[in-house]
């Protein structure tokens, strides 16, 4: 019984020095392991990778000038970026293929600068810019395009990729790209102005927005539920303005700055429209995210 259980315990341990070993010497990256992708700038924006599987971190590309857009890849090996490329004496803005793993760049298309992308199960882009909404082949570089308006801010994609949310001088509006059709979400004809931030609960079923309300001189947290049609502003009688929402990953709440010059970081539920804060300090808080 003895002799088998050291014999269990050094095959045990056998194992673990082969997987060690695989890491070490750099296993394949096995689909749906967890990687962070995080940038830093210095003179150009520098890629990192955090790869837990591996127990890798590392720079990506240091040596080619990227720009801030990165939409990365369902099998976490790619990502959509832009970079500067030298063309008749002078940097044009392109766009290409970055491989975290082995600093490849493949340019796939140089129309005008992008201000957000996201990849189709299909392995296509739906890219966007303040101008445009349009489908980018990256096997190909060939674009398709869907939809053109004057956006505020960055369009955003609902988590199932079926629509895209943006903002215009006349309000919030969702387009659907598998009908071509826009829903208008708010518009200034309801009161409301300066729409921003807009945000996809996770299960796809409502979408979060900042407004400056009717009601007051404030901005607001307003919410919109696709299946009801039921606009609500979440935020109403609060004095100051609130910013930069985000959702729980239940769908059930929704954090954001409020404050004056600086915020605070409060949090409202859904179902009783309860508000809580959840700091109050001196530091100015940014970027909020509810990360769990």
């Amino acid at each position: 019984m003895r002799g088998y259980f050291i014999r269990s315990v050094g095959s045990v341990l056998l194992l673990m020095l082969v997987l060690v070993a695989a890491m070490i010497a750099g296993a394949p990256y096995i689909p749906g392991s967890q990687v962070i992708l995080y940038t830093t700038f210095e003179q150009n924006f520098v890629f990192h990778v955090l790869d837990p599987y591996r127990r890798l971190s590392f720079e990506v590309a240091r040596d080619l000038e990227f720009n801030f857009l990165y939409a990365p890849a369902p099998d976490g090996e790619r990502i959509l970026v832009q970079r500067w490329e030298p063309q008749d004496g002078i940097d044009i803005s392109v766009n290409g293929v970055l491989n975290l793993y082995t600093d490849e760049f493949t340019i796939i298309n140089n129309i005008m600068p992008l201000t957000y992308g996201m990849w189709t199960s299909d392995e296509r882009l739906v890219v966007a810019n303040n101008r445009f909404i349009g489908y980018l082949d990256p096997a190909t570089g060939d674009y398709e395009l869907l939809h053109e308006a004057n956006f505020n801010d960055a369009p955003v994609a609902a988590p199932n990729g079926c629509c895209i949310a943006y903002t215009a001088f006349d309000g919030v509006h969702v387009y659907e790209i598998a009908t071509g059709s826009v829903i208008t979400i708010d518009t200034i004809h309801d009161g409301n102005s300066d729409f921003s931030a807009l945000r996809f609960s996770p299960d796809g079923t409502q979408l979060a927005y900042i407004a400056q309300s009717a009601e007051h001189s404030n901005t607001d947290l307003f919410t919109f539920n696709f299946s009801t049609g039921a606009k609500r502003n979440l935020t109403v009688g609060i004095p100051f303005n609130v910013w930069s929402p985000t959702w729980s990953p239940d769908s059930k709440k929704i954090a954001f700055l409020h404050g004056i010059n600086q915020g605070d970081i409060f949090a409202v539920d859904l179902h009783n429209n309860a508000i809580r804060q959840v700091t109050a300090t001196t530091e100015n808080e940014q970027g909020l995210m509810w990360v769990k």
